[in-house]
């Protein structure tokens, strides 16, 4: 499974206030203080990046990274809209800008999205991945309040199949984001890779509660089902077969779930 379109695209949505909420929230306000005019162009680029207007809202953050050239917070998110049309060295460009005045925990998560993000196909680099997982433990040490975090190290563990991976994302993810439709997913993931078919019934109950599309709970509950009747462990290749087409199908379908960096 390549991309992770679905964490770009939630890093713009409204949804329940984070971490990352407050640190948006008290980036505008400084700059309201700073420079209004600057503030101003900020809040039409939110606002076009949150109608999906990512022309609009890449135009206006370019135009804020020349009038505040020393700023990291204009330059992540306009890194982050270029990933979203489609333009990646440029984002990559914008990121690496963005780090390079601030390393802060925001800008690495940002950056390690855009490593991680790939157009559908394209295969990605052994040097990506690896700067993507520094810079997500980087990221890890320095806050210990932003569910993307561990939300990014659990698809990592997630496309490799590692449980112990898992087993080290999820209890940060169940603690930061509890509700989540991808905490349940993930949780849903380790338990099938466990054979724990009745707590994988149950992570797939709490998945259809948080939003995950019935008939595909539904899909998934048959893979899991004959487990519990025989009492059997569930089989890895079965597995790995939901994994393949089920995320495909759902994962990657884009949601707009949560504010993040």
């Amino acid at each position: 499974m390549q991309g992770v379109a679905w964490l770009l695209l939630s890093l713009f949505a409204g949804g329940p206030a984070t971490a990352s909420d407050a640190f948006e929230q008290a980036v505008a306000a400084e700059l309201r203080e700073a420079d209004p005019e600057a503030a101003a162009l900020l809040a039409q680029a939110d606002e076009a990046r949150a109608r999906g207007d990512l022309a609009a809202a890449g135009e206006l953050y370019a135009r804020l990274v020349e009038r505040l050239p020393e700023d990291d917070h204009s330059r992540r998110r306009h890194c982050l809209v270029l990933q979203e049309l489609g333009v990646r060295d440029q984002a990559l460009q914008r990121c690496e800008q963005a780090l390079a005045l601030k390393a802060r925990p925001e800008n690495r998560v940002a950056l390690a999205m855009v490593l991680l993000d790939l157009p559908s196909g394209a295969q990605r680099s052994a040097a990506d991945l690896a700067r993507a997982e520094e810079l997500l433990a980087q990221a890890a040490r320095e806050s210990s309040e932003d569910p993307m975090i561990p939300r990014l190290l659990c698809h990592l563990a997630s496309e490799r199949e590692d449980a112990a991976g898992l087993r080290a994302c999820l209890p940060e993810l169940e603690r930061l984001a509890p509700q989540h439709v991808k905490t349940a997913w993930h949780a849903w993931e380790l338990a099938r890779m466990e054979g724990r078919a009745e707590d994988a019934l149950a992570a797939l109950d709490r998945a259809q509660a948080a939003g995950m599309p019935a008939e595909d709970a539904d899909a998934f509950r048959e893979l899991t089902r004959p487990t519990v009747d025989r009492g059997a462990r569930w089989p890895v290749a079965l597995g790995v077969g939901a994994l393949l087409g089920g995320l495909v199908f759902w994962v990657l379908r884009p949601r707009k779930e949560v504010a993040a960096p």
